[in-house]
């Protein structure tokens, strides 16, 4: 199987290209170096911060719902974005791979996890970094929040970021309008969560 840099095609990745993938990106290091910097909210010299936050809900029921959609890897199910090929837990080292169709084109794109934040009960999130197999270099943080004053339910994401290849250079404009419909969408897909409950995979 020739599993050669093909993050972009016409042609939808079948399971067992995802998989060989995953494995090929389970070990090596990550794309860039500073790792975990998003658990602090900073953003690396050189990298674009993309952040959104928002009140998806109100009470413990609304945040264990919540808490039960980031396990599930709701927020990465969008329509034109899903998880695929992997059902690894949301552990550190574990593989998140999405697969987007936007434009007729479908984009691989493999991510694995540095961290969890799971230590507060009234918080819960990960945060995952680029492989050599995405079109971006960065990470990426998934937090919910419970306010336990108010009883706010709060999706946060925090992000940075820089182009990879040359594509992705001249491309930059529409990846940062990407990444701002991500963040709409992801948190629409949360707040639904909140009202009806994870997704079933």
């Amino acid at each position: 199987m020739n599993t050669s840099q093909r993050k972009l095609g016409f042609k939808c990745p079948d399971d067992d290209f995802i998989h060989a993938i995953a494995d090929l990106h389970r070990q090596p290091a990550l794309s860039y170096s500073e790792i975990g910097w998003t658990s602090r909210s900073e953003c690396p010299v050189g990298f674009a911060t993309n952040q959104s936050n928002a009140v998806i809900g109100n009470g413990d029921d609304d945040f264990q719902r919540a808490k039960a959609a980031i396990q599930n890897y709701d927020m990465l199910r969008l329509g034109w974005m899903q998880p695929v090929g992997v059902d690894d837990q949301i552990v550190d080292g574990s593989m998140v791979c999405t697969l987007s169709r936007k434009l007729m084109v479908y984009s691989l794109n493999v991510n694995r996890i540095v961290y969890v934040d799971d230590q507060v009960s009234t918080r819960f999130g990960f945060g995952f970094g680029t492989t050599a197999h995405h079109l971006i270099i960065g990470e990426e943080r998934f937090t919910v929040f419970l306010d336990e004053s108010t009883g706010d339910v709060t999706y946060e994401i925090f992000s940075f970021s820089r182009p990879d290849q040359l594509f992705s250079r001249l491309a930059l404009p529409w990846f940062r309008h990407l990444q701002r419909v991500f963040c709409r969408d992801s948190t629409d897909a949360m707040r639904a969560a909140c009202q009806h409950g994870p997704s079933l995979r």
